[in-house]
């Protein structure tokens, strides 16, 4: 199903999720002829716009339709966020663009940023069709980073002031309900810790940007969080060219700490040993200002050369 928006080039796309609903997509098409399809998993909180209406949108000027979606439990789409169901949702919109990629006769390729590299690259091992290239910036590689397992434990407990041994403690007296992680201190607490680490998103005890607490699986979701990582085992294939690019002055993720970095890249040569990594000297999380500009140019570069590849083979 599509419908045109007020863009003449943006136009919405549904795709149906299993156990019934829908994920709320949009699709920028490309200006002049299709080259290529550009799938961009979101991030949490993030409208299905942002990534290709903002972030993305350069690409387009060299022949890429992109597309992005919502998780479960955001504005527009069905059901539950939980990170298990935004890693399903992101296999249904991978399913959904090689199809449309597929049909149009058109490679697909793949970009993501921070915590929607885990849900891509969780993907990739388990697909039953290629993708021409992988690509992230400033990904997330575990759970771990941009807040740690231990630092949201010590919210929750800080929160209820209940303290437990270990995260399999602490998870065994939420699903006691012993501890009720919807307390208002608990997120307050959580709340401040997201504003620091970002100021520019709309962020209030009971949403988070476009995700609605009321509409998380709270106790699914912080438990995942607590107890895995994740991409453990989780090994991209070495027929996906993959490139990534991270700041070198990331406070988000905390690049700038030589031990971060090193456990970083450590993290993102095991999710993918043959990945070419790529650093952007003086760059922040967000890629701001000329850094932007600089990766975008690059990943084209890649994306075309890799195109150039393939039709020599």
């Amino acid at each position: 199903m599509s419908t045109k928006s007020n863009s003449s080039r943006l136009r919405e796309e549904y795709i149906s999720l299993p156990n019934g609903g829908a994920l709320y997509g949009v699709m920028l098409e490309a200006i002049g002829e299709r080259k290529r399809v550009v799938m961009v998993p979101p991030l949490i909180g993030a409208s299905a716009e942002m990534q290709p209406m903002l972030t993305f949108r350069n690409l387009t000027r060299q022949g890429a339709d992109v597309f992005s979606f919502e998780y479960r439990g955001h504005e527009r789409s069905a059901g539950f966020f939980s990170l298990a169901n935004s890693i399903e949702d992101t296999k249904q919109a991978l399913v959904w663009a090689q199809s449309y990629a597929e049909r149009n006769k058109v490679p697909l390729h793949t970009v993501s940023t921070c915590y929607g590299t885990i849900t891509l690259l969780a993907n990739l091992p388990n697909l039953n069709f290629g993708i021409s290239s992988v690509i992230a910036i400033s990904g997330l590689f575990g759970t771990g980073y941009v807040l740690p397992p231990q630092e949201l434990a010590s919210i929750i407990m800080e929160g209820v002031g209940i303290t437990a041994n270990d995260a399999g403690d602490l998870v065994r007296k939420i699903h006691s309900r012993e501890i009720n992680i919807a307390d208002e201190r608990v997120l307050n607490l959580f709340r401040g810790r997201l504003q620091k680490l970002f100021p520019e998103f709309d962020i209030g005890n009971d949403h988070f940007a476009k995700l609605s607490y009321d509409r998380v699986d709270t106790e699914g979701t912080v438990t995942q969080f607590l107890t895995n990582n994740l991409l453990d085992g989780i090994l991209v294939p070495s027929d996906m060219p993959c490139h990534f690019f991270y700041g070198t002055q990331d406070k988000v993720i905390g690049l700038a700490d030589p031990e971060t970095l090193a456990r970083y890249l450590k993290d993102a040569q095991r999710a993918a040993h043959h990945a070419e990594i790529h650093p952007v000297e003086g760059a922040d999380h967000f890629m701001s200002g000329e850094a932007h500009r600089k990766v975008i140019r690059t990943i084209c570069e890649i994306i075309e050369c890799i195109e150039r590849d393939n039709t020599k083979r």
